[in-house]
């Protein structure tokens, strides 16, 4: 399960200091039984970018990446994980955050979010960036 999480880590974080909040949150959102609604996974199970991703392939049972509709993690890395993301994993920042946002899709700045209210604002800064 290290390898699936930081391999997960090792796609969705552009910046190293992201990735230790990354393993916190998708470590609150399997504690709480959440989906980890990963673009990087489902892209992964479509062998397509992840910018290139639609609602209906977030909604496709078919594909077994699909961490919008399969709860827990995917059946195998999706990457070979770095260093960084593997420590990530081993060691995960304390924080109470469940979501996070790339806001700005050129530099690869990202939000971090505890409730929905906070992790919406995050998604309207992501679509006035767009």
């Amino acid at each position: 399960t290290v390898l699936n999480k930081a391999s997960l880590i090792g796609r969705e974080a552009k910046y190293a200091p992201d990735r230790p909040k990354m393993a916190r949150a998708i470590e609150n959102r399997l504690a709480i039984n959440m989906a980890l609604q990963i673009d990087a996974a489902v892209a992964y199970g479509l062998n397509k970018p992840g910018t290139e991703l639609t609602r209906e392939d977030t909604q496709n049972p078919d594909n077994p990446f699909n961490t919008y509709v399969h709860k827990g993690l995917p059946p195998t890395p999706i990457a070979s994980p770095g260093a960084e993301s593997l420590a990530a994993v081993v060691n995960p920042e304390p924080g109470e955050w469940i979501f996070w946002t790339a806001v700005n899709l050129e530099t690869g700045e990202t939000k971090f979010a505890v409730t929905w209210d906070d992790h919406e604002a995050n998604v309207a800064e992501l679509r006035q960036w767009q």
